[in-house]
């Protein structure tokens, strides 16, 4: 379980954004810087991956590695789908995850009860050219952690559009409660960097994100879709429930 919240953390997104208000796809490219750190007897190198999202109206789609996340509003569905595996696994956006979870994963399955705080700081930074206010996140669960975020409304988003969505995978996720989620979906705008710090035994664990790019692009064939070759396993794992929602955190 510590592998796995550990591995959720570096995977961390925050905020899934950008709805375009022109209707067209917007391609996000963000970069994920992890510091070096010693966890459970091994000293972990640092690192940098990049993470793609895909978002068009009332749909989108989240790119790591092998792995790609599909949320559809119009289609009320969720899949998540493993190139290395060839699998995947469908949902029901409009139901909450843990009907969708095999019997074995339901039972077993903790709770996440996960609060959040949200408050200005004061501060302002530019990033990819675009003024910034900052904000203070704590975030209360089985790993508690504070990050800092730096929110623009300088970006072709159609905020209403963005929060719709968002709204539909907290509740399908059901980790936060309602005063939990309308803070952190009141962010004025989108967030384009964001610093986390996390207490991991006695250990300071580091990784921040940035948007380094956004823009209007034309989406690859079949990014919305899974390969037919792809096998369809019978429900959501424990596992999987975690992954998706560290697209949130």
């Amino acid at each position: 379980m510590k592998r796995l919240l550990l591995a959720l953390l570096i995977v961390l997104l925050s905020v899934l954004a950008l709805i375009p208000s022109d209707g067209g796809e917007v391609l996000v490219t963000r970069r994920i810087h992890v510091d070096a750190f010693y966890h459970e007897g091994v000293q972990r190198p640092e690192r940098t991956d990049t993470m793609s999202l895909w978002i068009a109206p009332s749909r989108a789609v989240c790119l790591v590695g092998p792995v790609k996340v599909i949320i559809d509003a119009d289609r009320d569905i969720l899949i998540l789908a493993n190139g290395a595996s060839k699998t995947f696994v469908e949902a029901r956006l409009s139901r909450p995850a843990i009907e969708s979870m095999t019997s074995d994963d339901r039972e077993a399955t903790p709770s996440h009860d996960t609060t959040a705080t949200v408050r200005a700081t004061g501060e302002t930074r530019t990033v990819l050219g675009r003024n910034c206010r900052g904000y203070a996140l704590e975030l209360h669960a089985n790993l508690d952690h504070k990050a800092v975020v730096w929110v623009s409304a300088d970006v072709p988003i159609d905020l209403a559009a963005y929060r719709a969505l968002m709204k539909k995978l907290y509740a399908f996720l059901g980790r936060f409660d309602a005063a939990s989620a309308d803070s952190l979906l009141g962010l004025p705008g989108f967030v384009l960097a964001q610093e986390n710090v996390a207490g991991l035994k006695g250990e300071t664990l580091r990784v921040n994100r940035e948007v380094i790019e956004m823009s209007v692009k034309t989406p690859p064939a079949g990014l919305f879709d899974v390969p037919g070759t792809f096998a369809r396993r019978p429900g959501l794992t424990h596992a999987d429930v975690d992954l998706i929602a560290s697209i949130l955190e």
